[in-house]
């Protein structure tokens, strides 16, 4: 699983009807142009995956571009499955939304109360690891990560690699991007509700939303339209100035690491029933009710408010729009999901390319809805896919 740079995008009300895209018209307009572009990103194999624009639930563009497996030429569709990395965060933070509110639990309990070992425990608050403001560094970016991440291992094991590490700051004094925080709310929720956390959201969130193509995924799994991940061959220091890019399977996870941080997988059109869910009733409030300030002087994410699992930008550069949303990446995955809270209009990104630019291809899509100029990709370097045999 990979840390995420979350980036947000962002319109502009330059069309009639009080800057809404009402017409049919305009519809089939925005998705030639959409579709047009993102062909090239495929083209130019920059992007393979699934897309859906949808205004106040209304679908402009749905599709599937390249291929969910490239071995045996199986494309992309709307209902491919694709593993969500830390866009999984938001349902992980729902959850717990959804136990406080039958008072199973409190966002304001500190940790020793779930854990009562844990160091510092009873300075640390639910409201702190959902919100990446605990201290607790990110286990994925530990030097023993990279063996973790793919040996059989329990919540608890992978507790026991960052417990006993000292904390980045004091917590609740400082915002710094953290998995941990989302592997302990995983656990939080397994104890408090009784259930393993992949059964809790299968009961609670994606059954009851009628998302039947979402759910937590493992390597075992014998899952109909689940995408194959691919990430590019590193070339030696050495390689030519014009060597090719080899597009090759991703690395292996095992899907019990990233837990409630990023194991999640969906489809486009069960992202758009989410969407749905949580800002045609309001339930994104709840997402957002506690969000952090973050110090553009010492914060990476500098400008951005960090919420429960989303992220608001209320002033994006030039653009001056509110927008809702979390990028996420893991082994052969790069995603994003966006909402345009006055104009009421999502993007929805799903890339089996781990290494598509996911929130330049956002960009791309926000810029032709809102009338902007927007920059293709440039190729520096060719790309293709090769097999072992002929790389040797």
């Amino acid at each position: 699983m990979k840390k995420i740079i979350i980036i947000l995008i962002h319109s502009i009300g330059l069309f009639a009807y009080h800057g809404h895209i009402y017409s049919k018209s305009h519809h089939h307009a925005m998705h030639a142009k959409i579709d047009a572009c993102l062909k090239r990103w495929e083209e130019q194999k920059f992007f393979s995956g699934s897309v859906l624009v949808a205004e106040h639930g209304k679908v402009i563009l749905s599709q599937g571009y390249g291929m969910a497996n490239y071995e045996l030429d199986v494309p992309n569709t709307p209902d491919t499955k694709f593993r969500l990395g830390s866009m999984s965060k938001q349902f992980t933070a729902y959850a717990i939304i959804q136990l406080q509110e039958q008072s199973l639990l409190s966002v304001d309990d500190t940790l020793d109360k779930y854990i009562p070992d844990y160091p510092e425990g009873n300075r640390i608050t639910i409201n702190q690891l959902l919100t990446h403001t605990s201290g607790i560094p990110n286990f994925t970016s530990l030097p023993e990560y990279e063996q973790l991440a793919v040996l059989p291992t329990t919540l608890n094991e992978i507790i026991a690699t960052f417990k006993d590490k000292a904390l980045n700051f004091q917590p609740g004094l400082q915002h710094r991007y953290s998995n941990s925080g989302y592997i302990l709310l995983t656990d939080i929720i397994e104890k408090v509700s009784g259930q393993a956390y992949a059964q809790y959201l299968q009961d609670h969130i994606f059954t009851p939303l009628g998302m039947h193509n979402s759910g937590y995924d493992r390597h075992e799994l014998v899952l109909h339209n689940r995408a194959s991940g691919y990430s590019l061959y590193k070339q030696p220091k050495d390689a030519a100035q014009d060597a090719c890019d080899i597009i090759q399977n991703a690395s292996y996870i095992n899907m019990q690491v990233p837990s409630g941080a990023g194991a999640l997988y969906s489809t486009v059109s069960d992202l758009l029933l989410w969407d749905r869910f949580l800002h045609r009733n309001q339930a994104i409030n709840r997402l957002i009710s506690s969000l952090v300030k973050i110090d553009a002087q010492k914060e990476e994410l500098a400008a951005m408010n960090y919420g429960y699992g989303v992220v608001v930008d209320t002033d994006y550069p030039l653009l001056h729009k509110k927008i809702i949303g979390h990028n996420g990446g893991i082994n052969g995955f790069a995603t994003a999901m966006n909402h345009f809270v006055d104009e009421d209009i999502v993007i929805i990104v799903l890339s089996n390319f781990d290494f598509t630019p996911i929130s330049k291809l956002s960009h791309n899509i926000d810029h032709i809805l809102f009338g902007q100029e927007y920059e293709l990709p440039v190729k520096t370097r060719k790309m293709t896919f090769q097999d072992n045999e002929k790389r040797k």
